[in-house]
Protein backbone atom coordinates (compact mmCIF):
# COMPACT_ATOMS: atom_id res chain seq x y z
CA UNK A 1 0.00 0.00 0.00
CA UNK A 2 1.39 3.36 -1.04
CA UNK A 3 0.09 5.94 1.45
CA UNK A 4 1.34 8.75 -0.83
CA UNK A 5 -0.88 7.64 -3.73
CA UNK A 6 -4.29 9.32 -3.70
CA UNK A 7 -6.03 6.59 -5.69
CA UNK A 8 -4.77 3.83 -3.40
CA UNK A 9 -5.60 5.78 -0.24
CA UNK A 10 -9.11 6.59 -1.49
CA UNK A 11 -9.67 2.94 -2.37
CA UNK A 12 -8.61 1.92 1.14
CA UNK A 13 -10.80 4.58 2.77
CA UNK A 14 -13.78 3.80 0.54
CA UNK A 15 -13.56 0.17 1.70
CA UNK A 16 -14.22 1.28 5.27
CA UNK A 17 -10.76 2.06 6.57
CA UNK A 18 -10.24 5.10 8.77
CA UNK A 19 -6.43 5.08 8.54
CA UNK A 20 -6.04 8.72 7.52
CA UNK A 21 -3.15 8.89 9.98
CA UNK A 22 -1.11 6.71 7.60
CA UNK A 23 -1.59 9.02 4.61
CA UNK A 24 1.01 11.57 3.55
CA UNK A 25 0.71 15.15 4.77
CA UNK A 26 -0.26 16.15 1.24
CA UNK A 27 -3.21 13.76 1.29
CA UNK A 28 -4.23 14.87 4.78
CA UNK A 29 -4.73 18.27 3.11
CA UNK A 30 -6.81 16.83 0.26
CA UNK A 31 -10.51 17.46 0.87
CA UNK A 32 -11.69 14.39 -1.05
CA UNK A 33 -9.39 12.11 0.96
CA UNK A 34 -10.34 13.65 4.30
CA UNK A 35 -14.06 13.45 3.51
CA UNK A 36 -13.65 9.74 2.69
CA UNK A 37 -11.87 9.12 6.00
CA UNK A 38 -14.40 11.09 8.04
CA UNK A 39 -17.27 9.25 6.37
CA UNK A 40 -15.93 6.14 8.14
CA UNK A 41 -14.83 7.71 11.40
CA UNK A 42 -15.54 11.27 12.49
CA UNK A 43 -12.57 11.25 14.85
CA UNK A 44 -10.30 11.09 11.77
CA UNK A 45 -10.68 14.88 11.84
CA UNK A 46 -7.71 14.96 14.19
CA UNK A 47 -5.49 13.72 11.34
CA UNK A 48 -6.69 16.28 8.80
CA UNK A 49 -4.56 19.30 7.97
CA UNK A 50 -5.13 22.47 9.93
CA UNK A 51 -6.69 24.03 6.83
CA UNK A 52 -9.26 21.25 6.54
CA UNK A 53 -10.01 21.22 10.26
CA UNK A 54 -11.21 24.78 9.62
CA UNK A 55 -13.57 23.59 6.86
CA UNK A 56 -17.16 23.74 8.08
CA UNK A 57 -18.43 20.97 5.79
CA UNK A 58 -15.75 18.57 7.01
CA UNK A 59 -16.27 19.45 10.67
CA UNK A 60 -20.05 19.03 10.45
CA UNK A 61 -19.65 15.64 8.74
CA UNK A 62 -17.18 14.56 11.43
CA UNK A 63 -19.63 15.55 14.16
CA UNK A 64 -22.48 13.77 12.38
CA UNK A 65 -20.49 10.57 11.92
CA UNK A 66 -18.84 10.54 15.32
CA UNK A 67 -21.98 11.53 17.20
CA UNK A 68 -20.10 13.02 20.13
CA UNK A 69 -18.98 16.45 21.17
CA UNK A 70 -15.28 15.57 21.45
CA UNK A 71 -14.85 16.11 17.71
CA UNK A 72 -15.06 19.84 18.44
CA UNK A 73 -11.67 19.76 20.15
CA UNK A 74 -10.10 18.95 16.76
CA UNK A 75 -11.93 21.70 14.86
CA UNK A 76 -10.52 25.18 14.36
CA UNK A 77 -11.16 27.86 16.98
CA UNK A 78 -13.48 29.64 14.58
CA UNK A 79 -15.66 26.56 14.08
CA UNK A 80 -15.71 25.75 17.80
CA UNK A 81 -17.42 29.11 18.22
CA UNK A 82 -19.79 28.70 15.27
CA UNK A 83 -23.36 28.27 16.61
CA UNK A 84 -24.34 25.81 13.85
CA UNK A 85 -21.34 23.60 14.55
CA UNK A 86 -21.80 23.71 18.33
CA UNK A 87 -25.49 22.89 18.01
CA UNK A 88 -24.70 19.94 15.72
CA UNK A 89 -22.33 18.58 18.35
Amino acid sequence: MNWNNKEEVLKELNQGSSKLWMASDELKDDKEVVLAAIANDGSALIEASERLRADKEITLLAIQNEGIQRVLEFASDELRNDPEVVLAA
